[in-house]
Order: C-alpha cells, then sequence, then structure tokens
C-alpha cells in the first residue's frame, strides 16, 4: 500500500471519528432557526424563552401587561401576575368582592370564614339553632350539632327510637338498631331466633346453624347432598 492510499485512510478515520463523537446539536446547528437553541436532548430544536413556534421559525409575542414570562417552553409562555387572572391574551385585576381575599397563589379569591361564595359575591352564611359553622358543608356553610339532622334550613332532634343508638351517617338513618334486634320501620323489635340458629354477624338478622338450611322462618337439615 503506497504512502498515498494510507494518508487517505487516515483522513477517513479521523474524519469518521469527528462524526462520530459531535454531538448531533452541533452537526445540526444550521438548521436551528435565529431566537432557537438545541434540544438539551435528543434531537431538534426549541425556541428561546420570549418566542414561540411558528411553522419553522421563532417569533417574538407580545407580553401582556401585568404578565410575566416563565421558563416553559410550551403553553403560552407567559403567567399573570399576583393578583390578576388570564382572560383571552390579557391580564385583568381580580374584581374582590366584600368579605373576600385573594389566595396565596394570587390567582383565585376566596371568601372570609363565615361567608359563602355565590356566585360573584360572599354570602354569610345563616347558622341556625343547633347548627356550626363549616367550610367543608357544601352550598349551605353549616351542618347541624350531633344529635341533630338537617330538615329544609333547620336543625331538628333525630328521635332516636327505643332499643337503638344514634349513629349520624351522611344518608339513611341517624340511628341504628341494637344487636339482637330488627330495624322494622322507625322501630326495633327483638328477634326472635328459632331452633338451630344463631344471630348474623350484624346482629340484627339470624341464619341457620351448619348444616341446617334456612326455610321460611325456620332451620331445617339439608338435603341437597
Amino acid at each position: 500500500m503506497s504512502d498515498q492510499e494510507r494518508f487517505r485512510i487516515k483522513i477517513a478515520y479521523i474524519i469518521y471519528l469527528l462524526i462520530l463523537f459531535t454531538p448531533t446539536s452541533l452537526i445540526a446547528r444550521s438548521d436551528i432557526p435565529q431566537n432557537a437553541h438545541a434540544k438539551s436532548y435528543g434531537s431538534g430544536w426549541v425556541c428561546n424563552t420570549g418566542f414561540r413556534k411558528l411553522e419553522n421559525a421563532c417569533v417574538k409575542f407580545k407580553l401582556p401587561e401585568y404578565a410575566y414570562l416563565t421558563n416553559t417552553t410550551y403553553g403560552s409562555g407567559w403567567k399573570c401576575s399576583w393578583g390578576y387572572v388570564k382572560s383571552g391574551n390579557k391580564c385583568i385585576e381580580f374584581k374582590l368582592p366584600s368579605n373576600a381575599y385573594i389566595n396565596s397563589y394570587g390567582d383565585e379569591w376566596k371568601c372570609e370564614r363565615g361567608y359563602l361564595k355565590v356566585s360573584e359575591s360572599c354570602t354569610k352564611v345563616e347558622v341556625p339553632e343547633n347548627g356550626f359553622y363549616s367550610a367543608n358543608a357544601y352550598r349551605t356553610g353549616w351542618k347541624c350539632n350531633r344529635l341533630y339532622e338537617k330538615l329544609d334550613n333547620k336543625c331538628v332532634a333525630v328521635k332516636v327510637p327505643e332499643n337503638a343508638f344514634y349513629v349520624g351517617d351522611s344518608y339513611g338513618n341517624k340511628w341504628k338498631c341494637m344487636r339482637g334486634y330488627r330495624q322494622t320501620g322507625n322501630t326495633c323489635l327483638k328477634i326472635s331466633l328459632p331452633a338451630n340458629a344463631h344471630l348474623d354477624y350484624s346482629g340484627n338478622d339470624w341464619e341457620c346453624n351448619a348444616p341446617y338450611k334456612k326455610v321460611i322462618d325456620n332451620c331445617r337439615v339439608r338435603t341437597d347432598r
């Protein structure tokens, strides 16, 4: 092999190494438009802060009044300042009603304690007798005390029948029959156990001892073997 051929092979090898170890971002830098930069990972490019991609170019967008730039490459590229809310391509100041305050993020207003948000105002919560203020109460802003339940806009005493106890569930009865009693309407009647039976896991009904099975109101020996 001649010296000239060895030189050509050496040059080709050097070019191969340059291509192999040169970052893709440098190779394709000529393809990156103005006001853009190569992605920190992978291939391609993204627009600089304050610019947005339009086809194959990065165009500067107008920052609305009372807004600031973000470091994100997605979305609008800006956010409204504290106390302002985005409306289209503008930032408008909150119209803060009476008895309200702006939250810590500055992007929403809430009513003071004791007031309920109704449309665009804060209405004073009227707590009925035997009730208490609750920010978690849906729509009303209040809940009833223990042993009371909501009826229209009042708190009325829960009528717990004999042989029952108060449970205060959100739905259904506010009371439950004691063990050994079954609910019948608004009363608790004592369960009469037939022969070869016992109270079930709830304590408010019965089931047959093994190997008996329930037939109407009695326990009979199984025959289906």
